[in-house]
């Protein structure tokens, strides 16, 4: 995830080809499967769901689609609300 979003930041073209190449639906999946193993108290810290959440924000950045998709995964939503909603992580939150 780490490398993914480094990549999503360089540039469009860059999250262009991290989009077609379908990085969005694997993201999701870790945020969704981190936040059913730890719980909502130890997932705000988790660093692999925090980087997961850093990587989908760069790819959002500058295309409306990608967020449509996000929306149509279950549960993705409302689980980042929630997490948003309980954590003391500044930097989770700002991505």
């Amino acid at each position: 995830a780490w490398a993914l979003a480094n990549i999503a930041g360089d540039s469009e073209e860059c999250r262009e080809t991290l989009r077609n190449m379908g990085a969005v639906r694997p993201l999701s999946q870790l945020i969704l499967q981190r936040s059913s193993t730890l719980g909502s108290e130890r997932v705000t810290s988790n660093a692999s769901y925090t980087t997961a959440a850093w990587a989908l924000s760069n790819l959002c950045r500058g295309n409306h689609e990608v967020v449509r998709e996000l929306l149509a995964v279950p549960d993705l939503l409302l689980c980042l609300v929630h997490t948003l909603n309980h954590t003391t992580n500044q930097d989770l939150r700002t991505e």
